[in-house]
């Protein structure tokens, strides 16, 4: 029997809380659940406390975003000698049948690391990200009743990823060099770089509840900004700083007539020496699994 380890980074959730953790619980494949919650002040750890007594619940006395609280879970993984590890986000939650039919597909294509099910919101629809992560050709199969239960992409949200125990300890943990969003691109990146492929299985969906929100100037820009980060943190190409910073803000500032563009460049090239030790970093096997945490209740 595989060793799978969910784990769950909260901040405020309660919305989702119950949803998520049970989904989890009634998977046809047996599944451990650590959370890492990011300071949460709604009620969330203290409603995990006392209704998921099986639940390993890590408190953090801050909010340290999405890459550094999942990679707490991902060092435990390690420590504990899991199989495979799923990054679930609290406000998605998975099918009984998510888990094992990743697992089935990896075990018959251990040339994946990352595994993504077919990723859709709350009402059913697709989820608009997924959708720009799908390759043309998965439409294309589908009206031709050709479709394949798995596809190979360079991108997918890592709300709902399955990632072997091979793969996490050859590409390690999620990087430093970003604050907010990016993190899951890089780290597909680093996976391809030590020989993973990361794919899509259609044999099986996962709900990812948000909203689709008009992004504010200041948002598309930081967007961009991460977008900066992400190419300049890509190990697989040698990217210049000049051609990032013209490409990703420059052009921005005309099209957007504002100067938002120029403070988020400022912010890029003062960043520059530490995302450059990062990217060499980034090159090790194991890159950033550093500590190994305990559990607290």
């Amino acid at each position: 029997m595989n060793k799978i380890l969910v784990i769950i980074v909260t901040y405020n959730g309660m919305r989702w809380i119950d949803r998520c953790l049970e989904s989890v619980a009634q998977s046809n494949l047996p599944a451990d659940i650590y959370v890492i919650d990011n300071g949460s002040t709604d009620g969330t750890i203290k409603h995990i406390r006392e209704n998921y007594k099986n639940v390993a619940l890590l408190e953090s006395s801050e909010n340290l975003g999405f890459g550094k609280a999942n990679n707490l879970g991902l060092e435990y993984a390690v420590a504990k000698g899991y199989d495979y590890v799923y990054l679930l986000n609290q406000d998605a939650w998975v099918s009984p049948a998510t888990i094992g039919t990743l697992v089935e597909i990896n075990k018959r294509r251990p040339d994946f690391g990352i595994l993504s099910p077919v990723q859709i919101n709350a009402s059913g629809a697709l989820d608009r990200n997924f959708s720009y992560c799908c390759p043309r050709e998965v439409l294309s199969d589908f009206f031709q009743e050709k479709l394949k239960d798995l596809y190979e992409v360079s991108e997918v949200m890592a709300a709902h990823w399955l990632i072997s125990s091979d793969c996490l300890r050859k590409t390690g943990a999620f990087s430093p060099a970003f604050p907010h969003y990016g993190e899951d691109n890089n780290y597909v990146q680093r996976a391809a770089l030590h020989g993973f492929k990361t794919g899509i299985v259609t044999g099986t969906k996962a709900v990812h509840d948000r909203e689709n929100r008009p992004l504010t100037k200041a948002q598309i820009m930081y967007r961009q900004y991460i977008a900066a980060i992400t190419d300049y943190s890509n190990p697989l190409i040698s990217q210049s700083l000049l051609r990032i910073s013209l490409w990703h803000f420059v052009k921005n500032a005309f099209t957007m007539k504002s100067m938002t563009p120029f403070r988020y460049l400022a912010r890029f090239i003062a960043a520059n020496s530490r995302l450059r030790r990062i990217r060499k970093e980034s090159f090790r096997e194991g890159a950033f699994l550093k500590i190994i945490p305990t559990c607290e209740r």
